[in-house]
């Protein structure tokens, strides 16, 4: 019967056989001319980046935005306390932040630890007890 080679002709044509696909060396679903790193599957674009200094993702970054990365606070508002109005993830402590909170309103340059009371039912040098949001 012709059907049947004719049948399976089709098939491959639709599917493609295996030496029709792009190489992939690591097997972690990214092409080799795509992978920036084609013989470690833990490298490839789309992975999670990880404090390796390695560049996980292939974007071009080394550790950035780490998923096991520590929670750094900035000091949004400008009065020289750290709130967690601005944080940032990194696997070192980045330029202009801080380990921790201690300012309770770090969207009021007016209210931080330190600075004079006023009657005005703000606790404006309340030491921050919360964490990160």
């Amino acid at each position: 019967m012709r059907v049947l080679p004719m049948l399976a002709l089709l098939l491959t044509a639709c599917t493609g056989s295996e030496s029709d696909k792009a190489p992939d060396a690591d097997g972690d679903g990214t092409p080799d001319a795509e992978d920036c790193a084609p013989d470690d599957p833990a490298i490839h674009p789309g992975a999670a980046e990880t404090c390796n200094d390695v560049d996980n993702d292939c974007d071009g970054e080394v550790d950035n935005a780490p998923i096991d990365g520590t929670t750094f606070y900035g000091d949004a508002d400008g009065d020289g306390f750290y709130g967690d109005a601005d944080t940032v993830s990194a696997c070192a402590l980045p330029d202009g932040y801080a380990t921790a909170a201690d300012d309770c309103d770090d969207t009021d340059p007016a209210v931080h630890p330190g600075v004079d009371e006023t009657c005005n039912d703000v606790d404006e040098a309340r030491p921050s007890a919360r964490g990160p949001r």
